[in-house]
């Protein structure tokens, strides 16, 4: 048995700032694009996709260490990315409904979860991916 085990070697501690700072981001953008629009608009301009997928990078990337840019940075490439995949499917919908007809609704409600869990899990991987890469230089 090992006497020089000590927890702390094993595990790191969050970055608690970075996760205060995202948690402060989601809420903002949330404000932003959910609140804000409904009320003075009348129509909001994020889907559940987007929110799951700000979710999901702030409250599991930004407590990693890595620098708090970089998180921010994915966080806005996140919902410029979603912003634009949610158009993309917006004009095939559209597109499949005129060309194929009502059949198409119904192909379009299976298949659309796949394609949204799609970008959400790729964001996350490049997220991710940026932050091992960002230590693995740092412990050169």
């Amino acid at each position: 048995m090992d006497r020089n085990f000590s927890l702390s070697s094993t595990f790191e501690m969050p970055n608690f700032f970075h996760a205060i700072m995202g948690a402060y981001l989601f809420l903002l953008l949330t404000l932003l694009f959910c609140v804000f629009p409904s009320v003075f608009l009348g129509f909001s301009l994020v889907s559940l996709p987007i929110l799951f997928c700000n979710t999901t990078i702030i409250f599991l990337i930004f407590p990693l260490k890595g620098p708090l840019f970089h998180k921010i940075a994915l966080a806005t490439l996140s919902n410029a990315g979603g912003f634009g995949w949610e158009y993309f499917l917006a004009c095939l919908a559209s597109g499949s409904v005129h060309y194929f007809g009502g059949l198409s609704g119904a192909v379009y409600f299976v298949v659309v979860p796949f394609l949204e869990l799609f970008w959400v899990v790729s964001i996350f991987a490049l997220g991710l991916s940026v932050l091992a890469s960002h230590k693995e230089i740092r412990s050169r």
